[in-house]
């Protein structure tokens, strides 16, 4: 919706629209651009010198997709803006995520085509599938629980190293091997103020606990 106000701000009074604006050619999407990246630089400062969180919320459509390495087009869920505003927003955040109703397809023999079906249980991805656009720069899992404990639980991997460490030294009791165990938790104690080494040694430590029960 802010692109609307864009929009509107750059048409103002006239008889144009946002593709004849300014001589077209594209000039007023440019300029759209433009507001949008003045609008991130402010977001930036405020995440920078205010230490605030910055959510900023979007509603997808469906677009055909062309991909080179593939045979035939396909449809995949995207932001719905322009591109060139939509560029921005994928490249400036560190986590885009694609919220979803969980849903399924039930083959009907009758009709001989398949429906749609949900749980009412609504998903976030984490990662880029073909189907939709979204990344992560904390580590998530590919896919999460979307419920009002949500934010809380990505507290672990937002809060930063001393988070992480928490979790770290949490899982440390499981580890049946003694030897592994006192290496955990030195290496622990010496990457505890790194998040991003933090995140791998607890990726370890999660796999070295999997390996031992299974």
């Amino acid at each position: 919706w802010l692109e609307t106000l864009c929009h509107a701000a750059i048409i103002g009074k006239s008889d144009k629209t946002i593709t004849t604006v300014n001589g077209g050619y594209g000039s007023g999407y440019r300029q759209a651009q433009q507001m949008h990246k003045d609008l991130i630089e402010d977001l930036g400062i405020l995440r920078e010198k205010r230490n605030m969180a910055i959510i900023v919320t979007a509603h997808a459509h469906v677009k055909p997709v062309k991909d080179p390495s593939m045979p035939h087009d396909y449809d995949a869920y995207e932001i719905k803006c322009h591109e060139l505003v939509s560029s921005l927003w994928r490249e400036w955040v560190d986590a885009l995520l694609f919220v979803r109703f969980r849903t399924f397809t039930n083959d009907s023999e009758e009709t001989q085509r398949a429906r749609a079906v949900s749980d009412g249980q609504r998903v976030v991805y984490t990662v880029k599938q073909p189907s939709f656009q979204a990344k992560n720069r904390y580590g998530l899992p590919p896919e999460m629980n979307f419920t009002l404990d949500f934010w809380n639980d990505l507290k672990s991997y937002l809060g930063g190293s001393s988070a992480i460490y928490n979790e770290v030294v949490g899982l440390i009791p499981k580890i049946k091997d003694a030897e592994k165990k006192t290496k955990a938790m030195e290496t622990a104690e010496l990457y505890k103020s790194d998040a991003g080494k933090m995140l791998g040694i607890k990726q370890r430590i999660e796999q070295i606990i999997t390996q031992e029960n299974s």
